[in-house]
Order: structure tokens, then C-alpha cells, then sequence
């Protein structure tokens, strides 16, 4: 069972706030504002390599919280996947319109086992 604080931060990165940045679009998970972010993004070796990192959302955890013994190879992983990215690319197309080249990853690490949901932009 989780904390209802954690519990609502799951449920803030499938509405994410979303900074556009440089012409790249980035996930403000923490709510931090451009600023931040562009400091962030500043600490690595190219902005697209930022936006590789800082659009990654582990959703593992949250997984636990429905249910703990949910499998990597589930192909309902694809659906939540999709919930998060009709959720994010609303979000965006509603603050700057229709964008055209975006898409959301799912990424399965089965040694460690992190799935994340990544936005990515070409």
C-alpha cells in the first residue's frame, strides 16, 4: 500500500507540466519551471541528450501500487503506455497547438527491472 502523497505523484506525471525550451518540449514532473530546467539541461552534453533523460517517468512503482506482481512481458504495459501519451500529447496540443513529431516511448530494463515512459521528440 502506498502514501497518498506518493499515490498523487503518480498520478501528476500523467499530467505532467510540459516547458518548451530551445524548441524542445521537456516534462516538468517536479513543477520546477523553465529555469530550473534549462539549468539542468545545461549540465548535459547536448540539449536532445537532456530531453532523452529529463522526459523519463518510471512507472514500476506505480505498477506496484495496482498490483505486485505484474510482469514485464504483460502486453498491457503498451495500454498504459498509451494513457500516458494521449494524456501528454493532449497537454501539449492544448498549450502550443498541434505538434507534429512526438511520441511516447515505453522502456522495459528487464536486468533491473525500471519500465519507464519516455516523451520523445524528433
Amino acid at each position: 500500500m502506498t502514501d497518498l502523497f506518493s499515490f498523487a505523484n503518480f498520478l501528476d506525471d500523467l499530467v505532467p507540466s510540459v516547458e518548451l525550451i530551445g524548441g524542445l518540449f521537456f516534462l516538468d514532473r517536479f513543477h520546477r519551471g523553465p529555469t530550473v530546467i534549462a539549468s539542468e539541461i545545461a549540465t548535459h552534453s547536448s540539449p536532445k541528450e537532456a530531453q532523452r533523460w529529463l522526459n523519463m517517468v518510471p512507472i514500476d512503482d506505480f505498477l506496484d501500487v495496482a498490483n505486485p506482481d505484474w510482469s514485464m512481458d504483460d502486453p498491457t504495459l503498451e495500454r498504459i503506455k498509451n494513457i500516458y501519451a494521449r494524456s501528454w500529447l493532449a497537454g501539449i496540443d492544448a498549450r502550443y497547438g498541434k505538434q507534429e513529431g512526438l511520441s511516447v516511448s515505453l522502456l522495459k530494463d528487464h536486468e533491473v527491472g525500471d519500465v519507464v515512459v519516455r516523451l520523445d521528440q524528433k
